[in-house]
């Protein structure tokens, strides 16, 4: 059964990277990111996290709520295979013929 909370600890956010294989990251670096969110979800299943969704924003367009004629903009990272799963929810395929593929970059 799926249960949903707002509590996700290092360890589990850490095991969730690891099995999306994304890059690594040190337990203080990820309990500081987790710690930044602005709002968490993990979903569980039978007491192990299969999932979780942070976000985070610069607020420098939204300060307490978000106004009726406001607009913003979502962008989430997709394990690679995954992205079929969130065009389900209107979230579209990048690149695309109005945007590019995205960038990172990792510095140490």
């Amino acid at each position: 059964m799926l249960e949903y909370s707002n509590v996700l600890s290092v360890k589990e956010y850490c095991e969730l990277r690891s099995a999306v294989e994304w890059q690594p990251i040190i337990e203080e670096q990820a309990q500081s990111g987790l710690n930044n969110s602005d709002f968490i979800i993990a979903c569980r299943d039978n007491n192990k996290v299969v999932g979780c969704a942070r976000i985070f924003w610069d607020k420098g367009y939204i300060d307490h709520q978000l106004k009726a004629d406001w607009r913003i903009k979502i962008v989430i990272v997709s394990a690679k295979g995954k992205e079929p799963f969130y065009e389900k929810f209107g979230f579209q395929i990048r690149p695309n013929e109005r945007e590019g593929a995205g960038m990172q970059m990792w510095r140490v």
